[in-house]
């Protein structure tokens, strides 16, 4: 047996002015309906230098619908071959390159995804995929394009929305990324870090904190911060979310500190790995149902 990851994620689209939009229900079913009518040539695309094709299928045991995405390796990067006698050659395959693909099972009644990788050979992240849907889709001809949020322990996120606020936040964001617009009446909060995260653009990351030190902030200005905290995981944009949240139980006021992302949902899942045989694509998608049946034991 050998055993993966599946995370979990939400997709979001990013405007050309860097809004943030949530993709209507049911946006799975277009991408794969979009995905079933385009050529072999429209769903390959040139992600840091090299090819990555992708595909809307189905299971053929459990009738599950995926998308598989993955990068293409030519001739020129084939391994090689060992014989059982100790020989070293070229691999050969008529009309025909390697495939390492990841997989994309949606599920659940909105646009929640679980996403697991190879089994072995080239690194293909859920940004990998979204940059490739970016592509394909043409979202990018629009100067937008797709970004996928990671689901967070909603145990942690219940704590955080029955916190009676935050005394300490710390963000940290990406260079080039951008944060949610933030709404009118927001606050100066929310304004202080999209201003900063303009101002850096493609050349700075930023990393911007807001501490009471040892005092206690105003009832306004701690809930202030935990909504803050909640748009950036609800949205994205960030790369870490530092929260100091107050939470109260029988001893009183406590204050737990967490990073937020660093909390990202994920369940390790048992495959079949036998040497001498291939792993089916329904015995993933089978690993995969497991790890969505644990994620829903959370919610």
């Amino acid at each position: 047996m050998t055993t993966k990851l599946v995370r979990f994620y939400q997709p979001i689209c990013i405007e050309r002015d860097g809004t943030r939009v949530e993709f209507s229900d049911g946006f799975w079913v277009d991408v794969r309906q979009q995905l079933s009518s385009m050529t072999v040539q429209e769903r390959t695309a040139s992600i840091h230098l090299a090819p990555y094709f992708g595909e809307a299928a189905v299971g053929l045991v459990r009738a599950s619908p995926f998308i598989r995405v993955g990068r293409v390796r030519k001739p020129a990067d084939f391994p090689d071959t060992l014989s059982a006698a100790g020989v070293v050659a070229p691999l050969q395959l008529d009309d025909a390159d390697i495939f390492e693909g990841a997989y994309v099972v949606p599920f659940g009644p909105s646009n929640r995804i679980a996403f697991m990788g190879p089994l072995r050979g080239a690194l293909v992240t859920h940004s990998t995929v979204a940059s490739w849907l970016t592509q394909v889709l043409g979202f990018v001809q629009h100067g937008r394009h797709v970004e996928f949020v990671p689901e967070i322990d909603p145990n942690l996120l219940d704590e955080l929305a029955k916190s009676d606020g935050l005394k300490r936040l710390k963000v940290q964001v990406a260079k080039g990324s951008t944060l949610p617009t933030p709404e009118r009446g927001r606050g100066a909060i929310e304004d202080a870090l999209q201003q900063a995260v303009q101002v850096a653009g493609d050349d700075f990351d930023v990393v911007m904190g807001f501490s009471a030190g040892h005092a206690t902030p105003s009832r306004d200005r701690r809930r202030e911060l935990r909504e803050t905290a909640k748009r950036l995981v609800k949205h994205g944009g960030a790369k870490s979310i530092e929260v100091g949240m107050l939470l109260e139980d029988d001893n009183g006021t406590r204050v737990k500190t967490v990073d937020l992302l660093k909390n990202r949902v994920g369940f390790r899942v048992e495959i079949p790995a036998d040497p001498q045989t291939r792993v089916s694509t329904d015995e993933i998608l089978e690993a995969v149902d497991d790890a969505i049946k644990q994620f829903r034991g959370l919610t």
